[in-house]
């Protein structure tokens, strides 16, 4: 079970301390390229860990569900087989937490898609 939370709105297991972002909506989103995130699916009510590996800053693109918008790469890796699959998500449509752990001061590349 995650530990007992330090601040409102986070978590820690595994390692991590996962957060609900809270003032990064002003940075833009390339800020996440290179980070670990966990997305909530809807469809089997669980959080899937996952790394930003792009930005798509482009109104139009298009997300899993095929809604426009900004847009993040997301590549996830299958806990079972080990696959990888990397997914456009939408993340002011979704819930997503962010791994507080990471050094938000290493050099991150990637960048718009």
């Amino acid at each position: 079970p995650p530990a007992a939370p330090r601040n409102p709105g986070e978590w820690t297991e595994e390692g991590a301390v996962w957060e609900r972002p809270l003032g990064e909506r002003n940075k833009g989103g390339s800020w996440l390229v290179r980070r670990h995130i966990q997305v909530w699916l809807d469809s089997d009510s669980q959080w899937h860990t996952g790394k930003v590996v792009a930005y798509n800053n482009n109104t139009r693109a298009r997300d899993r569900q095929g809604r426009p918008g900004c847009v993040h790469a997301v590549e996830y890796t299958d806990a079972a087989g080990g696959d990888k699959t990397t997914v456009w998500e939408n993340l002011g449509r979704v819930r997503w937490k962010l791994d507080r752990t990471e050094d938000a001061s290493a050099p991150r590349g990637g960048g718009v898609a």
